[in-house]
């Protein structure tokens, strides 16, 4: 099972209404498959090694190391201390992820995620008018 981040926020109020959003990140793998492809670049950067994770390209150059596609190859790559060559990141022109129902939370977290929201726009509203 696993663990499904989310935030409830109170979005906009009037006098009449209120608007809660529950922001689920990646919600919308949950009910169908994507398709990636780059938008700025020729090519998506997959993570590939430990060191890569949650780094962008610059982010790994900024941090003083040299990143290159050896040639013939479909990965960026850095020398490691002992001189050997270092995948850290696969190149692709697409992604294509699966629909993933797990990603949702579960019917009582998002129960009291609502619940939640309802009463911040209680409160929201009842201020407003007292």
């Amino acid at each position: 099972m696993s663990t499904v981040s989310f935030r409830v926020y109170l979005e906009a109020s009037d006098a009449e209404s209120a608007t809660v959003r529950v922001a689920i990140p990646g919600v919308r793998r949950a009910f169908r498959a994507l398709d990636i492809v780059p938008r700025r670049a020729s090519a998506l950067t997959i993570s590939i090694h430990a060191w890569a994770y949650g780094r962008t390209v610059r982010e790994v150059r900024d941090s003083g190391r040299e990143v290159f596609r050896p040639k013939g190859t479909s990965v960026l790559a850095t020398r490691g201390e002992n001189g050997a060559l270092v995948a850290l990141f696969a190149l692709r022109k697409s992604v294509h992820q699966s629909q993933d129902r797990t990603l949702m939370p579960s019917d009582a977290a998002m129960s009291a995620a609502f619940g939640r929201g309802c009463q911040l726009a209680l409160t929201h509203l009842l201020r407003r008018a007292g």
